[in-house]
């Protein structure tokens, strides 16, 4: 290829909207955290689209479509307005100190350029400024300045929105009929805004907009809702078009919200929906008739087993948080089990109840998970425990990994007094687990099965789809030979991820009964050193086991 023709192609690529706004979608990252000191400030890739946009008349719109496509907050887009200025003090009462309002008319050249970059919005990740900032006089005055239209946005397809008290109506504004998913986040007390009948009247009626206003709408969450009366709403307005809902803290108890949940023909996700005292055995109900994936919160096991009995459709993916204790589970999970086993194929638990104050009882792992093992078409497994001292010994995870050959993620958190994984456990994955890609365990000790592993005349299992194999508690890791383990690893998963996957720690997530459990400064100081320890330890088995990698070809490693 000459230059005259590279030249050419690069001048038509120059030219090519498309190409150009692909290229600068990777520089458009999510910025600093919604809370963040620095929240309202761009990050670097926002900035370098910024001067991108400004390089030549070719790169203007494609940038700036790309800039402005997903935004944290609604800000941007108010500061363009020139006649809004912040006024008021801040030691003012809240409702009054620090708000934009608006000191002079919109002129038509601003509000040109106001709604030309409202267009090219597409989604707002989650706005808690405008209702907080914002005054109420604005909103009129710019429906006033759109003569009477209320749409602003009219490409939005995801928003996430803070409202802060009930009768709030700004949210209105923004529910534009190119509209498919909307995260409504109640950020207020219900105990501090009067009659629940009234505040449940005002936001039913938001939710009646949204879904008369936006119909293509099939993704709802409802954050931290107080009461049942929007749901319901919601469930009959989209009956036939939502296909995923989640409800976050919103406690479900009664018969008429499950069944308007049950009546939704497209329903395929329902997360986060909090059961307590169903009274399902009392009055029968039957439906999710196309509903795929399932997360329940509860606090008593029979909660999950009527909830479940109202499901018709074949669930494929279930996750359960319960703050019933551990141990109520050994029998729980018989019951959920025979309504489930044919279908499920990813199954994540969260034991979480709360903390007694007394010493953890002791827990077989075999025996908490002995009723999941007619599970056969698992593949994916996740268990998080907190209130025991749970035993997970070799022949537990021998049952596991027999019973659920397809595995292809396992994730075992169960908090420091949780019994080790050794290498022969790494073996049993590797040996009855060929797919498995993710495995994740507290900590490892090697002190128990190296002689018997490392031993080049012994065939050890070799399982290549492994990529990452890490570890939530460096500070229980025991590694005495880190030269030795780092051999016997790499025979059973010769493809490791080591500069990537199997670095990143697991997320340890934090619970009541750790808090409760915290030690003092000087306690604590010793475990993070222990941590550190874990982590050197660990990583220099890593560093091993790349230097084993590159000593032995590539096409033996991959399988």
């Amino acid at each position: 290829m000459d230059a005259g023709t590279a030249g050419t192609l690069v001048h038509s690529v120059l030219f090519n909207h498309d190409l150009l706004h692909g290229i600068f979608s990777f520089l458009h990252h999510p910025p600093t955290p919604p809370g963040h000191a620095d929240e309202d400030k761009p990050g670097v890739e926002e900035a370098t689209l910024a001067r991108a946009a400004r390089v030549c008349k070719t790169f203007t719109d494609p940038a700036l479509a790309a800039l402005w496509d997903s935004l944290p907050t609604f800000l941007p887009l108010w500061l363009l307005l020139e006649p809004l200025q912040m006024l008021g003090e801040q030691a003012a009462p809240p409702d009054q100190h620090l708000k934009y309002i608006l000191t002079n008319e919109i002129s038509p050249a601003n509000w040109s350029r106001f709604r030309h970059y409202a267009a090219l919005i597409r989604e707002v990740r989650l706005d808690d400024v405008t209702d907080a900032r914002i005054d109420q006089s604005v909103w009129l005055h710019l429906v006033a300045r759109a003569g009477g239209e209320v749409t602003l946005l009219p490409r939005l397809r995801s928003l996430s929105y803070a409202v802060l008290n009930p009768y709030r109506t700004s949210i209105l504004l923004f529910l534009s009929p190119t509209l498919r998913k909307l995260d409504l986040c109640c950020s207020w007390r219900a105990a501090n805004w009067g009659p629940i009948e009234r505040q449940e009247a005002a936001v039913s009626m938001l939710i009646r907009a949204a879904c008369t206003n936006c119909p293509q709408l099939d993704d709802l969450k409802l954050s931290m809702l107080e009461f049942p009366g929007p749901l319901r709403v919601a469930a009959e307005g989209l009956k036939h078009r939502l296909r995923r809902l989640e409800l976050g803290t919103l406690e479900v108890s009664d018969a008429a919200t499950i069944q308007a949940l049950a009546d939704i023909s497209t329903l395929e996700q329902l997360r986060e929906i909090h059961v307590k005292g169903l009274p399902t055995q009392r009055v029968p109900i039957r439906g999710f008739r196309a509903l795929k994936d399932l997360s329940i919160v509860c606090d008593a096991v029979e909660d999950v087993a009527n909830l479940l009995a109202c499901v018709v459709s074949p669930l494929e993916s279930l996750e359960i948080c319960s703050f019933a204790p551990s141990s109520s589970w050994q029998e729980g999970f018989g019951a959920i089990v025979p309504m489930v086993k044919k279908s499920l194929k990813s199954f994540g638990i969260e034991l979480l109840p709360e903390p007694t104050g007394n010493q953890p009882e002791t827990l077989y792992m075999l025996q908490l998970v002995q009723h999941l093992l007619p599970l056969r078409n698992l593949e994916a497994f996740s268990l998080l425990v907190r209130d025991t001292a749970l035993i997970a010994e070799d022949h537990a995870f021998e049952a596991m990994t027999k019973a659920w050959p397809r595995l292809l993620s396992f994730s075992l958190d169960g908090g420091v007094v949780t019994s080790s994984a050794t290498l022969t456990t790494l073996a049993l994955f590797a040996q009855n687990c060929p797919a498995l890609h993710t495995l994740l365990l507290p900590h490892l000790t090697d002190a128990v099965d190296v002689p018997q592993l490392d031993n080049d005349a012994l065939p050890v299992p070799s399982q290549g789809a492994l990529r990452r194999l890490s570890f939530y508690l460096m500070e229980g890791m025991t590694i005495r030979d880190p030269h030795t383990t780092a051999r016997v690893i790499s025979r059973l998963f010769p493809n490791l991820d080591i500069q990537g996957a199997c670095r990143m720690a697991p997320f340890h997530k934090p619970t009541p009964a750790d808090e409760d459990e915290a030690l003092a400064e000087e306690q604590e100081g010793a475990r993070e050193m222990q941590r550190q320890a874990g982590r050197d330890a660990w990583a220099s088995v890593l560093a091993v086991i790349q230097q084993l990698y590159m000593e032995t070809p590539s096409p033996a490693r991959k399988q």
